[in-house]
């Protein structure tokens, strides 16, 4: 039986492995394989400062690639950029790609309370220091829809598509979806984000594409219709159901968030 495996990084717990699903003894390697390569990873990021956010971020590519592939991770207390590391290099292959860790998560230290309006202030800082190409690929994992989504509502000229990742939906509504019962319970580790500001700034409709890539275990029907109004956004809008996948997808099934992104930018 497998006991508590955990994963340390520079005195981080990154994840604990058994508390995340019932690995076979492959799955469980493959798994601490991927998870243990994200420590030698965080030499990669680097330090930027934009106002008062000081963001560690890492961006990896080709300097000839004309998108970037912006990603963006979930809210929780061991939610932070490591939940990308297995995709890095291969989209790396085909785009100009950036993962970080928002203030308060993973190594970034916090900031002041911030919501979409100051978000979007401080990403455009950020985009233009790390040479962020004209066209952009926003990716979001479960909360990390809600900020992709604000990128795509704020610059509809410049966000080609959105790859949105068993992503919260307002039709759903975060305080249910994360199991509690008020807003200030939604649990966001140390970040100081305004979730409820930002689930209040969604709109209805986007004007680029939208990729929705679901689980397909212990999906309730709440969740199941959420995925439906995602897809709503856009009338060009598709799914994709990940194989054998519960809600940490880009642990489960990366190959389906690499298809995603590579139809996205070769569109």
């Amino acid at each position: 039986m497998l006991q508590n495996n955990l994963i340390v990084c520079g005195g981080k717990m990154l994840t604990s492995i058994a508390s995340h699903r019932k690995f076979a003894p492959l799955a469980f390697l493959a798994a601490f394989s991927l998870l243990t390569a994200s420590c030698s990873a965080q030499d990669d990021f680097r330090r930027i400062t934009v106002d008062d956010w000081n963001i560690d971020i890492q961006c990896t590519g080709s300097d000839d690639a004309d998108v970037t592939v912006w990603l963006e991770h979930g809210i929780g207390s061991r939610a932070d950029a490591s939940v990308w590391t297995s995709i890095m290099d291969e989209v790396g292959s085909f785009a100009h790609v950036c993962r970080y860790h928002r203030p308060g998560a993973g190594t970034s230290p916090a900031s002041a309370p911030y919501g979409p309006d100051i978000y979007v202030q401080r990403l455009g800082g950020i985009l233009d220091r790390v040479g962020a190409r004209k066209q952009i690929v926003a990716v979001g994992h479960s909360f990390g829809g809600y900020p992709a989504r604000v990128m795509a509502q704020t610059w509809p000229e410049r966000v080609r598509e959105l790859v949105l990742i068993d992503s919260i939906s307002e039709s759903l509504g975060l305080p249910l979806a994360t199991g509690v019962s008020r807003w200030d319970a939604v649990p966001t580790g140390s970040e100081s984000i305004d979730v409820r500001a930002f689930e209040a700034v969604m709109q209805p409709a986007l004007g680029v594409p939208v990729t929705v890539i679901s689980r397909d275990q212990d999906v309730s029907p709440n969740w199941a219709a959420a995925q439906q109004h995602l897809l709503s956004l856009n009338p060009a809008s598709r799914l994709i159901t990940a194989s054998s996948s519960g809600h940490m997808i880009p642990l489960d099934d990366p190959g389906s968030i690499l298809s995603a992104i590579r139809a996205a930018v070769e569109n």
